[in-house]
């Protein structure tokens, strides 16, 4: 499963208001290829993760973070989705 998929895992069961380390932490690595396949392959888009993740509900840091992470998959010419 590796690290991604175990981040992903955790977060589909924690709180909204203890998601801002996660995200924080997939933020910070998302600029790693590998990592950003992996994470993407193991449902990091998925609909109900995004919508989860953007709830309004979701603490401010946890939404900032998830708009860069997009931002930054965005920007990335290589990945395949």
């Amino acid at each position: 499963m590796g690290l991604p998929g175990i981040i992903l895992r955790c977060v589909e069961y924690m709180e909204l208001k203890d998601l801002g380390r996660p995200v924080a932490f997939l933020a910070k690595m998302i600029g790693h290829r590998p990592f950003a396949i992996q994470l993407i392959g193991r449902g990091l888009l998925d609909p109900n993760m995004m919508k989860r993740l953007l709830d309004n509900m979701s603490p401010r840091e946890v939404m900032l973070d998830v708009l860069m992470i997009v931002s930054d998959l965005a920007r990335m010419d290589e990945v395949r989705f």
